[in-house]
């Protein structure tokens, strides 16, 4: 699968402690190697089309499906932070 990190994802991600940090990457790395995203835990947004998020822990990571399947990352953030600020 095709991953673009947005540049405020990136700036979440330096944000985090290095723990999360590395379970953020190891699931990007997952992600890339995968085929599908049926063995994560993906939840679609509700009220929005290609929009959503996936569970790590207490963080969610927002994500867009491009028309060409292409995953645009682009805010990762604490449960109760994520819906406040993404999409």
């Amino acid at each position: 699968m095709k991953i673009v990190i947005g540049r405020k994802f990136h700036k979440d991600v330096i944000k985090l402690s290095s723990d999360v940090q590395k379970k953020v990457f190891v699931l990007l790395h997952e992600i890339e190697k995968a085929g599908d995203l049926k063995k994560f835990d993906v939840t679609k947004i509700v009220g929005y089309k290609n929009y959503f998020r996936i569970r790590i822990g207490n963080y969610r990571i927002g994500y867009q499906v491009a028309e060409d399947g292409t995953l645009l990352f682009e805010r990762v953030a604490k449960r109760d932070e994520i819906y406040k600020i993404y999409p």
